[in-house]
């Protein structure tokens, strides 16, 4: 059975949804961390 997962901002919304998790960290997060590092700086980024 394939598996959905909701990547969550600080703010409780969606900011990506995959079903390929290893993917999602190898290529799509270190983009959407940038954003997000903006955007919420008192949050740790790793």
């Amino acid at each position: 059975m394939p598996v959905k997962i909701e990547v969550l901002a600080p703010n409780q919304r969606p900011i990506q949804v995959t079903d390929d998790l290893s993917n999602f960290w190898r290529e799509q997060y270190p983009k959407i961390k940038t954003e997000l590092s903006r955007r919420y700086p008192r949050h740790e980024w790793r």
